[in-house]
């Protein structure tokens, strides 16, 4: 019996055009699928459409988050699994909210794009696609950004290149699976994270500000963003983590703030996170209230902050759930239900 999935499009690269004025997303996600038909010749499947919206992921907003998730979850006894086409530039911030809005999926929601348009020769838009549609009939449960033959956890995935092929990462955890001859090869020690019923949950707040620190950074920019109408801050520090407090003193400012509001320390660094046990820099931010990212990317660290203060605005209830794991943004040792490998 052959699997039904949706399409959902949302515009980007992948089905851009040229305006005249640059590329601009146009193309329906009908036009798109024509380009990959050959590719998926030997699939059993079928496939509706829903083109949503067509613009540059620059202008994507988190209302359109909660556009996305609710189809999902209007449709989600219909089809076995959703393919959301998306622009690269923000597709990680949407994949990443996405895996904290739809909770428990049993079944697969992928999310890709390309770097050159459908129509271009060689684009890389005809393997994304394929490979998306043949993992979203795989059954495997949970959030996905399927590019350049991996497959990431949502909540996992970063843009690290604004034109190479391979623009994506999976940050502090490998690849959930690779796709390859048409088949789908998972991570020998890969566990989906489902531990309930399935349910959407759009909840948010997106008051959030992210401050990067920088040698010289003066204390009264901090303050000036801190006095601003913010539910929470994000801060990236550099290395491991920690506050400077010398000669220019960050610390005392952001010790005080995260009495009123959460201020969440991440890291500068791409890969392996923060540690604030390691350093006297970090011992103290702790101690100042300061709440680890732990070994979140930078994308989950900004989406499950806003998704938290969307559910509470006490600090400790914040700190409690920002600190548990929801779609396996952060490392853990939980027993969760097993794929089966293909």
């Amino acid at each position: 019996m052959s699997k039904k999935i949706l399409i959902i499009g949302t515009g980007g690269t992948i089905s851009s055009v040229d305006s005249g004025e640059g590329l601009s997303s146009a193309l329906p996600v009908e036009e798109i699928l024509r380009f990959c038909e050959s590719e998926l010749s030997d699939l059993e499947y079928k496939a509706d459409v829903m083109d949503l919206l067509n613009i540059d992921s620059t202008l994507i907003q988190p209302e359109d988050w909660i556009k996305i998730a609710e189809e999902i979850g209007k449709n989600f006894s219909v089809y076995d699994g959703f393919i959301i086409l998306h622009g690269t530039d923000t597709l990680a911030y949407t994949a990443s909210m996405l895996s904290f809005m739809l909770r428990n999926p049993t079944k697969p929601i992928v999310l890709t794009g390309s770097m050159k348009p459908a129509p271009i020769a060689n684009s890389d838009a005809i393997p994304n696609v394929a490979d998306s549609v043949r993992f979203a009939v795989s059954g495997c449960p949970g959030v996905y950004v399927v590019f350049n033959h991996k497959v990431i956890r949502a909540s996992r995935a970063s843009k690290v290149a604004s034109e190479d092929i391979d623009a994506f990462v999976s940050v502090n955890e490998p690849p959930v699976a690779l796709v390859t001859s048409k088949y789908i090869n998972y991570r020998k020690d890969f566990k989906a994270n489902i531990e309930g019923p399935f349910s959407v949950d759009v909840r948010r707040d997106n008051r959030v500000f992210v401050l990067k620190i920088f040698p010289g950074l003066e204390p009264s920019i901090v303050e000036t963003v801190i006095e601003r109408d913010i539910s929470g801050l994000i801060v990236e520090s550099f290395g491991a983590g920690g506050l400077p407090y010398r000669g220019r003193n960050l610390l005392d400012i952001l010790s005080k703030a995260a009495a009123q509001i959460p201020v969440v320390l991440t890291s500068q660094v791409l890969y392996n996170g923060v540690n604030l046990h390691t350093y006297e820099v970090g011992i103290r931010a702790l101690k100042a209230g300061v709440i680890s990212a732990e070994d979140m990317s930078k994308e989950a660290a900004v989406t499950k902050l806003m998704w938290v203060l969307g559910h509470t605005k006490n600090i400790d209830e914040i700190r409690r759930l920002f600190k548990t794991p929801i779609a396996g943004e952060i490392k853990q040792h939980k027993i969760y239900y097993r794929t089966p490998q293909s």
